[in-house]
């Protein structure tokens, strides 16, 4: 897999717990995740537009509910080329980052910034490099204008796709 440069990368991380002021466990801090987000995006070099971040409460186990929800933090950022989201379940010590950018950014960079900020114990990766559209599709008007158009070339295949696992040393 080639780390020195990509298009879009996905993180999915398992910590240790680290506590700090504004939550029990620092990848579930909306406050310290917004600092790593702004800190990341200056370090793969790219410009912060707009930085969200939003809590979603731990649904109470008395609650019967489809959209029960072992609760989490989302925080995203747009940025000139793109964006990077973040979300957590703090109560299962994971997260995932996506950084995704039309401009190429080193991975490596990625990793390190990560690793310095969290107490990781294990992550997977993938790395998607940007290939142009190949799949011709074949839609009418009227498909499209019913919103009813499907490609109908071969299915694509998510081949392009690089995965890699690491477990931290604890």
């Amino acid at each position: 897999m080639n780390l020195d440069a990509g298009k879009t990368a996905a993180l999915m991380v398992e910590t240790r717990t680290r506590e700090c002021e504004g939550a029990q466990d620092v990848i579930g801090c909306r406050e310290c995740v917004k600092v790593f987000i702004l800190d990341l995006v200056d370090r793969i070099g790219m410009l912060p537009l707009d930085l969200r971040g939003f809590e979603v409460p731990l649904t109470p186990d008395n609650v019967d509910h489809p959209s029960k929800d072992d609760g989490g933090v989302t925080v995203q950022c747009v940025i000139s080329t793109s964006h990077v989201a973040y979300h957590a379940w703090p109560l299962q010590h994971r997260f995932r980052l996506v950084v995704d950018s039309c401009k190429d950014f080193d991975i490596r960079v990625l990793l390190e910034a990560t690793e310095r900020f969290f107490p990781v114990k294990r992550y997977s990766i993938q790395v998607i490099p940007y290939e142009p559209p190949t799949i011709p599709g074949r839609f009418s008007d009227e498909q499209i204008e019913q919103g009813e158009a499907e490609a109908t070339g071969p299915q694509a295949s998510v081949s392009a796709r690089t995965s890699t696992a690491r477990t931290a040393e604890a």
